[in-house]
Parts: structure tokens; sequence; C-alpha cells
């Protein structure tokens, strides 16, 4: 059950990853300006997946590093999209914009990593069983 979920999940973090780089390069290019209340959502669902990814790590023993990352950084990715509109605003705004995409693909990376953990351990504790 705990694998099949955790595929689930990856299988999200995947498709709200894609999502999340189209609609921001949408946003970014001026050409969307309209779906940002989406592009958060769908920000605020990852950071969810994240947060479920590090509980049912916790619980199948992945690693303590992995999952406190998973935690903190499902708070670290809703909280500089929230912020980034003020953050360095002007000419130098852009650092902003490129350190919120960066933070995204670390939250997708680490999504993949953790979903990838809790599988493995998850069919290690079964075969043990």
């Amino acid at each position: 059950m705990v694998k099949r979920l955790a595929t689930v999940l990856f299988a999200l973090v995947i498709l709200g990853g894609l999502l999340e780089l189209v609609q921001g390069i949408a946003i970014w290019s001026g050409a969307f300006p309209e779906v940002v209340p989406i592009h958060m959502a769908i920000g605020y669902g990852l950071a969810l997946i994240l947060w479920v990814l590090a509980i049912l790590g916790a619980l199948t023993r992945a690693p303590v590093s992995l999952v406190v990352l998973g935690l903190v950084w499902g708070v670290l990715m809703p909280a500089l999209g929230e912020a980034q509109a003020g953050l360095l605003p002007g000419g130098a705004h852009w650092v902003i914009e490129v350190a919120h995409l960066l933070v995204g693909l670390a939250g997708i990376a680490l999504g993949v990593t953790l979903s990838q953990a809790v599988r493995r351990r998850a069919a290690v504790r079964r075969a043990a069983s």
C-alpha cells in the first residue's frame, strides 16, 4: 500500500512539476499572467506531496536527512513563492526569479528522490516480513 501510494505521488510530482515549469515560463514571459493563481495552487500541492512523502519516508525508515529536507523544503517552496514579488524589486528581481526556479526544480527532484526511497524501503520491509 505504501509503495503504491509513493508511486502515485511520484507521478503527481512529475506531472505537477512539468505543469509548474510550463506555467512559470508563461508567467515569466508575460504572456499569461492570469495563470498565477493556478501556478500557486499547484505549488502548494507539490509542497503537500513533499510533506506526505517525508512522513512516508519516516514511517519506512528512509534516511532522516532526506525526511527532514522534505519537510523543510515543503515550507521553503511556498514561502519563497509567496514572498518573491516583494523581494529585490527592480532590475535585480531576476535573481529572485532564478532562485524561485531553482528551488522549484530542487523540490521536484526531492519529491522524486523521496518517492524512490519510500518505494525501496517499503519493498525491503515487505520482503522481510
